[in-house]
């Protein structure tokens, strides 16, 4: 699409809590977001944008829309439609700093125990490892608002990179399970489906948390609320470099009239794409800014991911897999940007 920028997975739904916020580090030393660097320039190196971070809507008008559409995906929504899994909001901290980078990603399996296990996206773990920082903590909330609900949040404890996933490289899946010990409720499994079960032209829903705006008035505050919108998968093509191998992406087009269309962009990684109540795949990359007009990139799910999930979340514990712990993580290739 001409004169679009694709932006490459960039993150966090709560931008402010990056800028400027100063950290402590180990010895005493203390700098601006620590190994991110001084200025903004650094952070939009790293990966964080300020410009291209919501679910795009039509009109302002729309937000509440969005929120009602948004709250039909969370695990109390879905089960209250006889559904199982549903989306939540997901969070990743470098202990002793205040970098924070809030994202989504889709609860899968849960077990009787209270343990279960939570897709998502691989790039922000390697963000903050790649930026120096390790043993970073990852939280799980379960509500449709990770600000106003005052929720405990559920503690990640052990997490791992699906085969041929890499960290921003366009040419590698962009997938990773977490495991969650505790504070689960139980859910039936996420139903998921390989993408060449997807119709082309379909209307795709997408489900997750992040900030929201619309192309006349730009971006909004950030209220922590999960949002929902539809775009169509008119084409197997991708833009902005990524490989079609490993990604997809749907279509907002203004001529389209489909009650709750938008946009995704970054905040919305990992969020929810599905197609008929199942899973096909999670939010990775999107048009930047607000023009409504754009795109939504996802990593889709084939035959070999999906069984490659289900072998690993079919038991209660990711022991007897070569589940990492979260310091210890590899996460493969970095790509270069491309705009």
């Amino acid at each position: 699409m001409a004169n679009v920028n694709i932006s490459l997975k960039n993150e966090s739904g709560d931008i402010s809590e990056l800028v400027g916020a100063s950290t402590s580090r180990p010895g005493g030393r203390s700098s601006l977001i620590g190994k991110f660097g001084v200025t903004i320039a650094a952070m939009a190196l790293a990966g964080f944008s300020a410009e291209s971070e919501a679910n795009i809507m039509r009109s302002l008008a729309d937000n509440q829309a969005h929120i009602d559409r948004g709250n039909q995906f969370t695990l109390s929504g879905r089960a209250a439609q006889g559904l199982g899994g549903g989306v939540v909001s997901m969070r990743i901290t470098a202990p002793g700093t205040s970098v924070a980078i809030n994202y989504s990603g889709v609860a899968i399996r849960s077990f009787a125990d209270g343990s279960g296990w939570i897709l998502g996206t691989n790039h922000p773990v390697g963000d903050l490892s790649g930026s120096g920082f390790g043993h970073e903590t990852i939280t799980v909330g379960l509500s449709g608002n990770y600000i106003t609900s005052g929720e405990t949040r559920l503690a990640v404890t052990q997490s791992l990179a699906l085969s041929g996933s890499g960290s921003r490289d366009l040419n590698s899946r962009d997938m990773r399970l977490y495991f969650v010990s505790g504070g689960l409720p139980q859910f039936p499994p996420m139903e998921l489906v390989t993408m060449d079960q997807v119709p082309l032209n379909s209307h795709l829903d997408f489900a997750g948390f992040g900030r929201w705006g619309t192309q006349a008035n730009g971006f909004q505050t950030t209220t922590g609320d999960v949002r929902s919108f539809v775009a169509q998968y008119a084409s197997v093509g991708t833009s902005g470099g990524y490989s079609n191998q490993f990604y997809r992406q749907a279509l907002t087009a203004p001529s389209d009239t489909t009650p709750s269309l938008g946009r995704g962009a970054s905040g919305y990684s990992g969020c929810y794409v599905g197609y008929n109540n199942s899973l096909c795949g999670l939010v990775a990359y999107g048009t930047n800014g607000t023009i409504f007009q754009g795109t939504t990139g996802f990593s889709f799910l084939d035959a070999n991911t999906i069984s490659e999930i289900n072998q690993i979340t079919s038991v209660p514990t990711p022991g007897g897999v070569a589940a990492f712990t979260i310091a210890a993580a590899a996460f493969g290739r970095r790509g270069r940007r491309r705009d």
